[in-house]
């Protein structure tokens, strides 16, 4: 009981010391500022100026004051916590507001702080906002340079497996919007169509390409997503290839995803699995050319 009391009352002095106001600071500045381009109040290019310094104000603060002992609920909502700022989701917010505002030309800032912001969860936030922004398969050109760049390359594959986690995402039809605990900085993916045709095609020849050399847990979002989206993955070449690499992973995590998928390929005969590098296929050289 004495533990309870003593648990509840630092709770409370930690909501008082960090009042929950803290975490819309942004929300409140970005009505205001809408409001007055509206009204007239404020031009465009004021309101742009401001919101572009705020963000950068907050990314700032962020990287100075590195999120602590966050929690999860699940793969796209934190569990509140009484203490943080949430100063990188305020930074999201402003650059979310300023994409309401000038649509893609502001993008080269959200891809500029999902690429070198030393924050992980704003990287998150930020690679996550340009997606759901473009769609899917507007977005793989900037996918492919996050995949490239230092901080998606470094550890031990969480980030590479967040990226393709957030492709998944935009292409599946919701169950439930995306929405963050305040609900306002992941609700975009629900405007978007659902990729199909050409365009879903161009996202399977992406995720063959990077199924080829993928070596950490990312590797099984791809799988996951061309065994759902390609007919003919399941049982083709290009998994195979993948199965016999990624089962002797040095990653057990890895490893133990890979090594039943070996052994259910194993019982598909050589000559009934498919190549996607044959002619007209995804991966044809000749196809790629054009």
């Amino acid at each position: 009981m004495k533990k309870a009391m003593m648990t509840g009352m630092i709770a409370m002095m930690a909501a008082a010391a960090y009042p929950c106001d803290l975490w819309f600071e942004a929300k409140d500045i970005s009505q205001r500022i809408k409001e007055s381009v509206r009204k007239g109040e404020m031009t465009k290019e004021e309101a742009t100026r401001e919101l572009e310094g705020k963000a950068r104000e907050y990314r700032k603060l962020s990287e100075e004051n590195p999120p602590q002992n966050r929690s999860w609920a699940d793969d796209y909502a934190y569990v509140p916590n009484y203490v943080d700022p949430y100063y990188d989701y305020q930074s999201v917010h402003m650059l979310r507001t300023l994409i309401e505002l000038n649509g893609k030309t502001s993008l080269p800032l959200v891809e500029e702080m999902a690429l070198t912001s030393t924050v992980e969860d704003l990287r998150r936030g930020t690679m996550r906002l340009y997606i759901y922004t473009v769609g899917a398969t507007d977005s793989l050109p900037f996918v492919d340079r996050l995949l490239k760049s230092p901080n998606y390359l470094a550890g031990t594959g969480s980030e590479r497996l967040n990226v393709y986690n957030a492709l998944r995402g935009d292409i599946e039809e919701p169950k439930e919007r995306m929405i963050d605990v305040s609900e306002w900085i992941y609700n975009l993916r629900a405007r978007l169509a659902r990729p199909s045709g050409e365009k879903m095609g161009k996202i399977c020849a992406f995720l063959l390409e990077k199924a080829q050399t993928e070596e950490s847990i990312a590797a099984k979002v791809i799988d996951e997503m061309l065994c759902d989206y390609l007919s003919g993955y399941a049982a083709s070449v290009q998994r195979t290839e993948a199965a016999e690499r990624l089962s002797e992973s040095d990653d057990e995590r890895v490893k133990t995803y890979w090594r039943p998928v070996k052994e259910k390929i194993g019982n598909t005969p050589v000559k009934r699995r498919k190549d996607f590098r044959a002619k007209g296929e995804l991966l044809d050289p000749k196809r790629k050319e054009k």
